[in-house]
């Protein structure tokens, strides 16, 4: 085609024209001097502003760069033919409306290009943890606990710090424990040389929150431990939580002390003996250091033959069969790095003298479960219970990108199953709004105090009754005292209601939940615009530019509703976290008036 044919007005108009031009331009400049090349490119660029605006000229008019097929469209006049029935015309979108913007107007879904540019406006990467989205896999609810159950949960960490200011993980696996309740925890590959850190530095010491009943034992290879820091590949950890805590009969480790498993035995009553595993199941890996090696080294050393794996199972089934045979009943925490059904380790544990079954999958009969690590393809992380033992419930959790890289495991045991009896839970008392520690608030509430007195002659109604006063005291005198004392009190109370100011807010402020509640608003302005409503389009480019969103506004509404139902999501999950990123928002402020020595924030920011 010859350069200066004029192209018909198609979808890839603007493309074809810069590669001409840019051919072009290279053809002429090529045998140019210096000077006449910047005085070219001068031209060039007064020229580049007049480029755009006759291209946009030339489309026709309803053309659209995004999309040459108008027909799987949803343009601005069918949205408002639509909408056109609604009869509060600023309602917001209900998830039906969103719906309906979908499929009655027949609009197929996007596909999985699509999605993935959704994601990058997103700023989501195309594979990590944090943006691998995944349901909850089974019939237990983490908000939703029995009263009578024992709640377990096994989760690999891929390594965890010891310690106690500033680890995010170690924080929010804190909250963790104390939001969902958990009772006994099971961790796997700690990743931690135990031997290098004070004997006081535990896994409780770190996890322990305020004054909670907290005890944790833990295991990995004290064969190897000079001159190797902190860092140890494998390892594991039982941490025991609360009322359980005062069954603890015994604790300990495998025998070889290669770091394979830890377990908690606690006793109930009338002899009901229960044991906690935690353990960590080798996998082929390069490298002198890892865990696999390490059992490698054990064994040559030794003269044995077997193998890492091999050597695993023999240890771990030898363990329980001499739990099973003093009458023990068993829950094993474990990442077996095979398929929890049909793996060799899985079905050792389901024959008669052993008598264990994974608690997910015994659940959710008859189903295939979840691959648990997020570049995995089945299911290799679970919690296997011995008959005895009741199970209420069972979930694999979604993943958690500050927990690792594997889907923790939550199952609820029913608590007489475990400790033969049941037990009180403790419920604190709600807190006062009422704080004498806070000099704004107890001024405050000392003044509607004195208020309250004066407006009910409180000082004249004692002198009256002082008048009347005899000993013993008349019943008209006491009755007049305890009418005198009712009314104190509730002139007390009415100042405690007024002396402090309860926010009703949903969450917790911290950016990230501010960011998100920010994209969400954007979409949603940009849905209203297309329903034809007025809007302020400045300030919404405006605030589109803020938040890197700019290519929304030119997107079609079926991406737009597509991308604001991801946002409403995941808004929700970070609401649900938001005292733990509050918590996190709030370590970064501390540490930023420390270093800049800003004492007086520091003090309030720790208040």
């Amino acid at each position: 085609m010859n350069n200066r044919q004029r192209l018909p007005v198609i979808a890839n108009t603007a493309v074809v024209s810069r590669n001409r031009k840019s051919k072009r331009g290279v053809r002429t400049l090529q045998n140019l001097t210096k000077t006449q090349r910047t005085n070219k490119k001068k031209k060039g660029k007064k020229n580049a502003a007049r480029r755009p605006q006759a291209y946009r000229a030339s489309r026709p008019s309803g053309y659209s760069r995004s999309n040459t097929n108008n027909n799987e469209r949803l343009t601005s006049d069918t949205v408002r033919e639509i909408l056109g029935s609604r009869k509060g015309n600023r309602d917001d979108l209900s998830a039906r409306e969103l719906d309906e913007l979908m499929d009655d107007a027949n609009v197929v879904e996007p596909t999985a290009e699509k999605e993935e540019r959704l994601a990058r406006l997103l700023n989501l990467e195309a594979k990590t943890v944090e943006n691998t989205k995944v349901p909850l896999y089974g019939n237990l609810r983490v908000n939703e606990k029995d009263p009578d159950a024992i709640r377990v949960m096994s989760i690999n960490i891929n390594g965890i710090q010891l310690w106690k200011h500033n680890n995010i993980k170690a924080a929010r696996l804190k909250h963790i424990l104390k939001d969902y309740g958990v009772d006994v925890l099971g961790i796997q590959e700690t990743n931690t040389n135990f031997a290098a850190l004070k004997a006081s530095h535990t896994l409780a010491s770190v996890l322990r929150h305020g004054a909670d009943e907290i005890r944790s034992v833990h295991s990995h290879n004290t064969r190897e431990t000079q001159n190797i820091g902190t860092y140890q590949p494998g390892g594991t950890a039982v941490v025991v939580r609360e009322q359980l805590t005062g069954f603890i009969k015994d604790r300990g480790k495998d025998e070889r002390e290669l770091g394979m498993f830890s377990w908690y035995s606690t006793e109930g009553k009338d002899g009901f003996k229960t044991v906690f595993i935690s353990a960590y199941a080798p996998c082929s890996a390069p490298g002198s250091s890892t865990y696999y090696q390490h059992m490698i080294r054990y064994i040559q050393e030794q003269g044995l033959n077997t193998n890492p794996k091999d050597l695993f199972r023999y240890s771990v089934v030898h363990f329980i069969q001499s739990m099973r045979a003093k009458k023990h009943r068993i829950v094993l925490m474990m990442d077996s790095n095979e398929n929890v059904v049909d793996g060799f380790l899985s079905k050792r544990l389901a024959e008669g003298d052993i008598r264990m079954r994974e608690a997910v999958h015994r659940a959710m009969p008859g189903k295939k479960g979840p691959p648990t690590h997020f570049k995995g393809s089945q299911s290799i992380d679970g919690i296997w219970i011995s008959d005895e033992l009741e199970l209420i419930s069972a979930s694999y959790l979604p993943f958690d990108g500050d927990l690792g890289d594997h889907r923790p495991v939550v199952i609820d045991l029913h608590m007489r199953s475990v400790l033969g009896t049941l037990l009180h839970r403790i419920v604190p008392p709600k807190a006062r709004r009422l704080n004498s520690k806070c000099p704004r608030i107890r001024d405050e509430y000392l003044a509607l105090v004195r208020k309250g007195f004066k407006e009910k002659n409180i000082e004249r109604r004692l002198v009256q009754i002082e008048e009347k006063a005899t000993f013993p005291p008349t019943e008209e005198v006491e009755k007049l005292m305890e009418k005198l004392d009712n009314l104190i009190e509730e002139i007390m109370l009415q100042s405690e209601k007024g002396c402090r100011r309860l926010y009703a807010a949903h969450y917790e402020f911290s950016p990230p939940i501010q960011l998100w509640l920010d994209r969400c608003h954007l979409l949603k302005w940009l849905l209203r615009s297309h329903q034809g409503k007025q809007v302020n389009a400045g300030n919404m480019r405006r605030f589109a530019r803020k938040l890197g969103m700019t290519q929304c506004i030119r997107m079609p509404v079926a991406e737009i509703v597509q991308l604001y139902r991801e946002a409403k999501e995941r808004t929700k999950d970070l609401m649900a976290e938001s005292p733990y990123l509050r918590k996190q928002f709030l370590y970064g402020k501390l540490n930023d008036a420390i270093d800049t020595g800003r004492d007086q924030e520091a003090k309030r920011i720790q208040e």
